[in-house]
């Protein structure tokens, strides 16, 4: 296999930086806590797993819409993840009140859910979220969140 000349490498380089620059995600000031890091890739792979659950259950039959309404969602989850890795207090305080919702309302739509292993993700997406919610109100993350306000 042959390496790609250094040019190639290069512009993909300056491609990349000039992409997250644009989206806002290229500063050094970014660099969140581990703690926020890991809530951000949980609550994703939560959504990921949504996604494919949604998907496996038939709920397909109006394809356009599906992919339409997902893809809005997935794009106002990156501004929440980017606002998220900005250090803003108030998204914290969003998806706390997002993920307390979704976890009164567990029992509930559990009864709808036939399949053991919808149930399973069900509930294993509700630790996942509960986790990810509890890592952001941790020493290090609030020490980072209060940080940034101040900024």
């Amino acid at each position: 296999m042959v390496a790609p000349p250094p040019n190639n490498s290069v512009k993909r380089t300056a491609f990349r930086r000039r992409l997250l620059r644009a989206l806002g995600l290229m500063d050094s000031s970014l660099v969140a806590p581990r703690e926020v890091a890991v809530s951000v890739v949980g609550q994703c792979a939560s959504f990921a797993v949504g996604l494919v659950t949604y998907a496996a259950m038939g709920a397909l039959t109006h394809l356009v819409v599906f992919a339409v309404v997902w893809a809005l969602i997935a794009v106002l989850l990156f501004f929440l993840f980017r606002a998220f890795l900005r250090g803003k207090n108030w998204v914290r305080l969003l998806v706390l009140a997002l993920v307390a919702g979704g976890l009164l309302t567990l029992p509930a739509h559990l009864s709808t859910l036939h399949a053991q292993w919808q149930r399973a993700l069900y509930i294993g997406q509700g630790v996942v979220q509960g986790l990810s919610v509890a890592l952001l109100f941790l020493p290090a993350s609030n020490r980072w969140f209060s940080q940034k306000a101040k900024a």
